[in-house]
Order: C-alpha cells, then structure tokens, then sequence
C-alpha cells in the first residue's frame, strides 16, 4: 500500500503536462505497471477510471467534471473488484466519499470536505465488518476492531484531495 501511494505521489508530482486526464492517466498507469498485490490494479483503475472521465486538455477542473471523474473511477475499480459496500474493503470508503461530494451543494472545497469525512466514516465502520474479501477474509473475526487497510488508504487520499483544495 506504501508503494502505491509513494508512485502516485511521485507520479503526479513529476508529471509535465498541464491537464488533469493526461496526470490520472499516467498515474493509473505508473501504478497499473508495478506489478504486485490486488492493491495494485484497484488503486491504478480508480485513477485510470477517472481520468476517463474528463475532457482532453482539461487544466481546471469543475465540480461537475470531478464529480463525474470520481463516479467513473468509481465504477471502474468496482468492475474490478466486486465488492459490496460492508465487505470491509476500500469500497466502503470510496462510494460514501464519491456519493458525498456529488450530493454536497458547495463548492469543490466543501464538496472535497464532505467527501473526506465521508470515507473516514466509512473507514472506520470497516473496523466492525469481518472481511469477505481480499487477504483479511482469511483473518475472519480476528480482524474486529482493525479498520481496512484500503480504506483506510482512501480515507489518506481524500483527506489530501480536501486539505489541498482548502489550500487553493
């Protein structure tokens, strides 16, 4: 999980272009190509997913344009992944944050708030779920009271994508 957040921060901190498709896109794809674990191709498709859903050459983002990247990106790692919210995976914190920030009448900012504290919700509720999905299935009940590693990683993103859009 480390290596992955690590490439998506170098990844989209050296990108040089302009446009948000083309940096979702070579992030989905700096992740996609390490190789390794289901974290793998679930974070590369959210952010793949995503970049789809915006328009070429793109430099600003609209609410309604992220709020249509984060649906698709959505759905792409969904494609993917097959589980339902309460399988105590990242989904249970992404779909409460995409559906938060689409369902927030504020601006980015507020509606990027809102989702933060939406997948922080939903991660800490995977705390009470027993896994039916990825490694932690195999720890049944004995991961009670541990929230999931992949929500919690969404919950890190979210809080990043709030705290930089207050900053600008």
């Amino acid at each position: 999980m480390v290596k992955v957040m690590e490439k998506v921060r170098e990844t989209a901190e050296s990108y040089g272009g302009g446009d948000f498709k083309g940096m979702l896109s070579a992030v989905g794809m700096a992740v996609l190509n390490m190789g390794g674990g289901a974290t793998v191709p679930l974070f590369g498709s959210l952010f793949s997913g995503m970049a789809r859903a915006i328009p070429e050459g793109v430099s600003e983002l609209t609410k309604e344009q992220l709020a249509e990247a984060l649906k698709s990106g959505e759905a792409r790692l969904l494609k993917f992944s097959k589980a339902p919210l309460g399988a105590k995976t990242m989904v249970d914190a992404l779909t409460p944050a995409v559906a938060a920030f689409a369902e927030c009448g504020g601006d980015i900012a507020a509606s990027l708030e809102a989702a933060r504290l939406a997948a922080h919700e939903g991660c800490m509720k995977t705390k009470d779920y027993v896994a039916h999905f990825g490694r932690a299935k195999n720890l049944g009940e004995r991961a009670l009271g541990v929230p999931d590693p992949g929500a919690v990683s969404v919950s890190i993103i979210f809080k990043a994508f709030a705290k930089t859009a207050a900053e600008n």
